[in-house]
């Protein structure tokens, strides 16, 4: 069900709506990274990824860290644009609420 097509699209998302994020929270995320359905919004030194990760669970969200301070971001590959964008939204509102 040209799944190859419908992750590249995803991924394409994925990454211009990290880069949003990116320039969004400056103060938060250094930069974002990765590639496809691998990617990751990494945060400043400083800002307690743990801590994030948590309130992304708490939120709905399941990410992962990596290398201590990158979020890492792997969605299943047969996820829709309407759940990637309803996850980004959420994160987008944790981000937010960080002091």
């Amino acid at each position: 069900e040209n799944l190859l097509e419908a992750v590249q699209e995803r991924g394409a998302q994925l990454a211009e709506r990290l880069v949003r994020l990116t320039k969004k929270y400056p103060k938060l995320v250094a930069t974002s990274r990765g590639t496809g359905m691998l990617q990751a919004l990494v945060l400043k030194d400083g800002v307690d990824a743990r801590a994030v990760l948590l309130k992304l669970q708490d939120a709905g969200v399941l990410v992962t860290i990596a290398g201590g301070q990158a979020l890492r971001f792997t969605p299943a590959l047969n996820i829709t644009s309407g759940e990637l964008s309803a996850a980004l939204d959420i994160i987008d509102r944790v981000l937010g609420a960080l002091p």
